[in-house]
């Protein structure tokens, strides 16, 4: 079967070449809207007409990328947060101790324990998701 090109300058061919791969093109509009940009400029950034950009967005290939390029940034920020999460911790208490005013210490200290109830909960939470998925998983997998 011969190929043709599309719109978006990707080669097409039959469905037995596997999942839609991005052209560079589509990938510089993809990333563009995953660091937060506006569908402008993720047109800008892959030199298509905003209308384009527009249809390009609801494409089911491209949104998959931008899904997992924005889950990539987030958890890699999560990660950046977390190797700091103990220095500030430590901060905050210190603050709590001896900050002054007064209302200094009073915010220091409603941070440390809203984060700290924060924290707990989510730990909660993951345990009870645990339970949940071997609870399932001990059915064979269904509801």
């Amino acid at each position: 079967m011969s190929k043709k090109s599309s719109e978006s300058g990707r080669k097409q061919g039959s469905c037995e070449d596997g999942p839609e791969r991005l052209s560079p093109r589509e990938i510089r509009f993809a990333d563009a809207i995953a660091a937060g940009g506006t569908i402008s400029d993720g047109a800008t950034a892959a030199g298509i007409s905003y209308r384009s950009a527009s249809r390009w967005k609801t494409k089911e290939h491209i949104a998959a990328y931008i899904r997992a390029r924005t889950t990539e940034s987030l958890s890699q920020a999560r990660a950046v947060l977390a190797a700091g999460a103990r220095s500030a911790a430590v901060e905050l208490v210190r603050l709590a101790k001896r900050a002054r005013p007064d209302s200094a210490r009073i915010t220091a200290s409603r941070t440390v324990l809203e984060s700290t109830i924060c924290a707990s909960e989510i730990e909660d939470l993951e345990a009870r998701l645990a339970e949940l998925e071997s609870a399932l998983a001990d059915r064979g997998g269904r509801p």
